[in-house]
């Protein structure tokens, strides 16, 4: 990979310490801006092959998109260059009070209600920001990428799989020099050519059109999963949790309800609706298989059990997660004050 203007400048000026975590994607180091002492982190973004399936990570998509955000409650891009190897670095503050994942492992069981709320509120506010200014789906919003700073303050991170929302390709990147805000659009112009890929994200967050199957899901993905997680902060377990796609499906029946045709009239439509929708209904006409597949005792979970709702209704005033609003009216959802 050749190397643009400044770059191995840019390379000593950063001294790299212990890694503090990664994934599929990328490994983040603790860091050090040499010229000003500064303590920064640094994410070197892994070049992937591309999967049967799955979306090739774009490290030119995730560089512009940070390039192209500034909200309180997401994690603000620093500086970026390319490394030795050719990889891409992205670089971010520092922050000292870890993962809300972190946060829920110390706590053992849900944060309470104040707590919730607190975090709940600001993660909406932040993805009310992508989705309605900056035209960006998140599509792997999860706890273990929402870091904490100062005060409890949350930032959203990692947007190695975000992608710009259809129409979002003639935005401009408010106050970029102008080869920063023609890369920005030219990779826009791109994703609005590129159908999206149902393989992407954490499964039991996934929204119910993502296993299904869909290639043109937008925002309401993102909100799916920010409900998932405001029954995990509130009760400590994500509310459907499954080993498979089908598997997922029925947990969500199983909870839920399955939707029909009156209710979700383009169902039939998406690629693995007739066939998914099929097999999930058959895990739920057998319990031993379900069983198998989830890792619980069907009889305390079972459609109609004693307590196979409860954090559902409770967090979210008995309104059902398939039917969950944009972000902009969410709080309202969950019967919060704004």
């Amino acid at each position: 990979m050749s190397q643009p203007p400044g770059a191995c400048r840019k390379t000593h000026e950063y001294e790299l310490g212990e890694r503090l975590g990664g994934g599929s994607f990328g490994d983040v180091f603790a860091a050090t801006h040499v010229p000003s002492g500064r303590h920064v982190a640094v994410k070197r973004v892994f070049e992937r092959p591309a999967e049967r399936g799955v979306e090739r990570p774009d490290p030119a998509r995730e560089l512009r998109v940070l390039e192209s955000l500034s909200h309180p409650n997401v994690i603000p891009l620093l500086d970026h260059y390319v490394g030795r190897d050719g990889a891409q670095m992205l670089v971010f503050p520092l922050l000292g009070g870890g993962t809300l994942a972190d946060v829920l492992r110390g706590a053992g069981t849900g944060l309470g209600e104040a707590a919730a709320k607190g975090f709940a509120k600001q993660l909406l506010s932040a993805l009310a920001y992508l989705h309605d200014d900056a035209g960006v789906v998140h599509r792997d919003l999860k706890c273990s990428n929402f870091l904490l700073g100062d005060g409890g303050r949350l930032y959203v991170s990692d947007f190695g799989q975000a992608r710009w929302l259809p129409g979002a390709a003639d935005a401009t990147v408010a106050g970029a020099a102008a080869p920063t805000a023609a890369a920005a659009a030219a990779v826009r112009a791109r994703d609005a050519t590129r159908p999206m890929t149902p393989h992407t994200g954490t499964r039991w967050l996934r929204a119910p059109e993502v296993l299904f199957g869909s290639r043109s899901y937008a925002a309401a993905a993102d909100v799916w999963a920010v409900g998932c997680i405001v029954v995990e902060l509130l009760e400590g377990v994500s509310p459907f949790r499954a080993e498979a796609d089908i598997a997922q499906l029925a947990s969500l029946a199983t909870k839920l309800g399955f939707p029909d045709e009156a209710e979700w009239p383009e169902l039939g439509a998406l690629p693995d609706g007739d066939k998914d929708a099929t097999r999930a209904i058959s895990l739920i006409q057998r319990p031993e298989a379900a069983g198998e597949l989830f890792g619980w005792d069907w009889a305390e979970d079972a459609v109609g059990g004693e307590d196979s709702e409860d954090g559902v209704d409770d967090a979210f005033g008995g309104q059902g997660l398939w039917t969950l609003p944009l972000s902009s009216v969410a709080l309202a959802a969950l019967g919060w004050d704004t």
